[in-house]
């Protein structure tokens, strides 16, 4: 069953009238500077979905034309007096404008309050035109804040609305079809000393691809069969062939195998233009692998340095942060 979008918007009418009141920005001194600088402009068409009242939504009004989405329509009207473009909608549902209709589509602070939040990804990623620009922000949910909360016995955080919790690897998973995609750590006192742990909040922004025709020397090759063939796709078809003589137990004098090794080199070579150095070959047999020069006992040193560095900044966290347990979200506003 299905839930009411009527419900729902019940729900966010309560939490936006109660949960730092019209006009608030979770983070603003740091996500609306950060989010103008990004949507850019003018001339720009620019969507917000989740606009709220349009709080952050005018930092983007100058020289763009701008419409905001959201479920809550009292917040929507106080969104218009800003000289917003407001439409209502339930964005767990299909948005409702046109294929390539927006130069810029804002997701800020939204992700987390959705059941399928890959959907309205695909939905941005839809109504943007090609090149264009997908911009957003989410909680820092893991940060020692929450952490310490959580190991309080409460919830990491308090937004009863909030369904979601995001790492910087699930945002760039999630934005994969997309491509410059850029993650930043925002809004703390000590974000500079360990953004993961410190930040309140983490920033991304991402582009479509363009649709562009590339020279056929450039993106294929000539397969065995005489066939097209993308050098991604071989490279992948020969891993996966060198892999399955490596589990046969195949000698590496095999001219079967050593010619597979070349043949992906090859490959590699031409996807990143860079020269591979050759596989060095053990004489008992094992696993083909790239030559590399390190320093374990430098590496075991930088370890050791890295762990009495972290257990100095806890013991002075406990000792001079106390404000580290508190439960209001940062904002100086």
């Amino acid at each position: 069953m299905g839930v009411d979008p009527e419900e729902i918007e019940q729900e966010y009418r309560s939490h936006h009238q109660h949960w730092g009141g019209w006009g608030f920005v979770f983070c603003g001194p740091d996500r609306v500077p950060l989010l103008r600088e990004w949507v850019g402009g003018p001339g720009l068409r620019v969507l917000d979905l989740g606009c709220r009242d349009g709080a952050l939504t005018s930092a983007f009004l100058s020289g763009n034309r701008v419409v905001g989405v959201d479920i809550d329509r009292v917040a929507l009207a106080r969104a218009s007096q800003l000289g917003i473009e407001t439409v209502w909608a339930d964005l767990d549902q299909p948005l409702p404008f046109e294929d390539a209709s927006f130069d810029v589509v804002v997701i800020a602070e939204v992700l987390e309050h959705l059941r399928f939040p890959e959907n309205v990804i695909a939905e941005a990623k839809r109504v943007l035109v090609p090149g264009g620009t997908l911009i957003g922000s989410v909680p820092n949910c893991y940060r020692l804040k929450s952490r310490l909360r959580f190991l309080r016995g409460h919830p990491p955080e308090r937004d009863p609305t909030l369904l979601r919790m995001f790492r910087p690897t699930d945002l760039t998973h999630a934005l994969e079809e997309f491509e410059e995609v850029e993650i930043k750590f925002l809004a703390g006192r000590f974000v500079r000393l360990h953004p993961r742990l410190f930040a309140n909040d983490i920033a991304f922004r991402s582009r479509i691809p363009q649709r562009t025709t590339t020279h056929p020397s450039a993106s294929a090759s000539i397969g065995r069969d005489g066939t097209e063939t993308n050098p991604l796709d071989e490279l992948f078809e020969t891993r996966r062939r060198i892999h399955a003589l490596v589990v046969a137990r195949v000698p590496p004098e095999c001219a079967d195998l050593r010619g597979l090794v070349e043949r992906h080199d090859d490959l590699l070579a031409r996807l990143t233009e860079v020269t591979i150095l050759p596989v060095a070959w053990e004489d008992d047999w094992s696993p083909p692998r790239l030559r590399h020069s390190g320093r374990p006992q430098a590496l075991r040193l930088q370890v050791a340095a890295a762990a009495i560095t972290a257990l100095v900044l806890v013991i002075c966290l406990f000792a001079l942060l106390p404000e580290a347990l508190g439960d209001k979200p940062y904002n100086v506003f």
